[in-house]
């Protein structure tokens, strides 16, 4: 019996490096810059034929992002003339109090699920979708990306000299070869708030591009210290700002999670990746999809961010399956 189990214990942990080593693989496969082009071919013809001229604000956060991985803006310069901070600001303070820890970080309170539905009239939402932010990550991809991911979060204090775990250490995300998060400030952020570290110049084609490569699925993660030691303290952004701060950035480069000893930190992540990434949608669409999106009059770069053309075909397909459709 004992053998048994024994026996059982080694097939399953050799089934489970396989399986590991084929995700690898195909997500390695699907980052080859022939294959990662070719399935992005009509992102990018659908961003070429709908591209927009960028103002000097978006060229400048455009030309950062290429240089540097990162770019930020104060959401007053990026929206002269309109009052969007305050909006998203009580919006925030409504939720405040719901913060719950939701996953197994433990220093991390969601005020929306770990999997929240895309509501459209959420004005987090509303920013993620504007033209003004889609084409600055478009033009910075140089195709009509996808919005998969947001989440709004209180980072909690911890003890100093804590370890630092999770995605509080260095590391480089999974999801995609080229991808863009925004990340914004909803309170002030200086060293003790867990500002957002990046290395500049870690990004695809950058200079510290190849320094502990992605290793996808589960991303990358140096070893403690080794960041410090090979990149000059010049090309590591520090990340302090004030509330109303917006930080574009490609986390597939070197960056760094909330480390917060002093103060909380409350932020908004949206997420926005390439039609290559195989990584799945971290938001749920609402039952009323339809109907809202005929409301709002989405134009095709917008549509084509939520993805909601291709998901809705799923959508219906599993209704007809269920309806005992039978295709030919």
């Amino acid at each position: 019996m004992i053998m048994t189990k024994k026996i059982i214990k080694k097939i399953l942990s050799y089934f489970f490096l396989g399986l590991r080593a084929g995700l690898g693989l195909f997500f390695r496969a699907r980052s080859w810059r022939p294959v990662w082009l070719y399935l992005n071919r009509y992102s990018r013809a659908l961003y070429q034929r709908n591209r927009r001229p960028l103002n000097p604000v978006q060229h400048r956060l455009m030309e950062d992002l290429k240089r540097d991985g990162i770019a930020a803006v104060a959401l007053s310069e990026l929206f002269p003339g309109e009052n969007v901070f305050a909006e998203l600001r009580s919006y925030t303070d409504r939720l405040i109090d719901q913060a719950e820890t939701k996953t197994n970080k433990e220093f991390l309170r969601f005020l929306w699920d770990a999997t929240p539905v895309l509501e459209l009239d959420n004005p987090f939402v509303r920013l993620s979708l504007r033209d003004k932010i889609l084409d600055i990550v478009n033009a910075y991809m140089d195709l009509a990306a996808h919005f998969y991911y947001l989440t709004l979060n209180v980072t909690m204090p911890v003890p100093e000299g804590s370890q630092a775990v999770q995605s509080q250490r260095w590391h480089r995300d999974p999801e995609d070869k080229r991808m863009c998060k925004v990340f914004l400030y909803l309170t002030d952020v200086d060293e003790g708030a867990g500002p957002f570290p990046y290395v500049r110049g870690s990004q695809y084609g950058g200079k510290w591009g190849r320094l502990f490569p992605q290793q996808p699925p589960a991303g990358c993660y140096p070893p403690a210290g080794a960041i410090e030691r090979i990149v000059p303290s010049s090309d590591i952004h520090v990340g302090t700002a004030r509330a109303g701060t917006l930080i574009f950035c490609d986390t597939s480069g070197l960056h760094r999670g909330g480390y917060a000893t002093q103060r909380e930190r409350v932020m908004f992540t949206g997420g926005y990746c390439s039609s290559a990434s195989p990584w799945p949608l971290r938001f749920k669409y609402p039952e009323n999809s339809d109907e809202e999106l005929k409301r709002l009059n989405f134009d095709p770069v917008q549509r084509h961010a939520l993805q909601y053309d291709q998901s809705a075909f799923v959508r219906l397909a599993f209704k007809k399956i269920k309806k005992g459709f039978k295709y030919g």
